[in-house]
């Protein structure tokens, strides 16, 4: 017997079929990623951030193109603090952008990431979302 839900871990991606009864907060989300260039997703342990974010946002936005190019929309950048959150960033970075010297630039100055970016030349319908999971982690660090 297969179970339509995923029990106590966070959607994927890839359930959006299953996930249900958050349209109104991600159309939220979703104007507010298309107005704004840092959107939080805040609220307790266990109320869905994950989900919304996977099941919701990130399945909504992925499969987008720009018209007549085939393009992703949305470049997106993945990534949890964990131990190493500078290394973490490099190493998601790296993937959106291998030809570039990404941890050079970001280790630059605090411009680094704007830098990076303008150097893909990227197409100007082309936004890039960097989602940062357990952001919080980022405050339990000395110096």
């Amino acid at each position: 017997m297969t179970h339509p839900y995923p029990g106590l871990r966070p959607y994927g991606e890839s359930e959006t079929d299953i996930f249900h009864g958050q349209d109104e907060v991600l159309q939220a989300l979703l104007e507010r990623l298309q107005a704004q260039r840092f959107v939080a997703l805040l609220g307790l342990s266990g109320s869905g951030k994950s989900s919304l974010l996977n099941a919701g946002l990130l399945a909504n936005i992925r499969p987008r193109v720009i018209d007549g190019g085939g393009q992703p929309r949305w470049l997106i950048a993945c990534m949890r603090p964990g131990n190493d959150p500078f290394g973490s960033l490099v190493k998601e970075m790296e993937k959106l952008f291998p030809l570039l010297a990404v941890r050079r630039e970001l280790q630059a100055d605090s411009h680094g990431l704007a830098r990076l970016v303008r150097q893909a030349e990227l197409d100007p319908r082309q936004r890039v979302l960097i989602v940062v999971d357990q952001f919080e982690e980022l405050f339990r660090y000395r110096r």
